[in-house]
């Protein structure tokens, strides 16, 4: 007889390279896995970001952490210490998106950009 442990779906993906995006809270919720990339590559803790767009690629956003003082620095929430959150009310209204449920999407680090991109499109599919 083989035993197997039952993992709820909705938390099925913690710790991988994901973000969740709950549209009813209009927030972005960085997994450990996707906060460690951001933190591995800025070099430290990160509590500021700069989201980033792109008329040419309109599925895509990117998050630049970056200091306080860089233009445009939004500030993530501290839910623990290896996650983050972030208001994305604008960002939503900027893709023209709106996500009927919460979706999780895989980040990636875009050296060009020294961001972390989202691709958006298999939120899309789902909402």
């Amino acid at each position: 007889m083989a035993t197997k442990v039952l993992i709820d779906d909705r938390h099925r993906h913690r710790g991988s390279e994901y973000i969740s995006l709950n549209p009813k809270l209009r927030r972005i919720l960085l997994y450990k896995k996707g906060y460690q990339v951001l933190r591995d590559n800025f070099g430290g803790d990160v509590d500021f970001v700069q989201v980033l767009t792109d008329d040419e690629q309109p599925h895509f956003f990117w998050m630049r952490p970056c200091n306080p003082d860089a233009p445009g620095a939004r500030k993530m929430d501290k839910t623990s210490t290896n996650t983050r959150t972030l208001s994305i009310r604008a960002l939503l209204k900027e893709l023209n998106w709106k996500p009927t449920e919460t979706v999780r999407l895989r980040l990636e680090w875009d050296k060009r950009e020294a961001a972390a991109r989202i691709d958006i499109r298999e939120g899309q599919a789902k909402s």
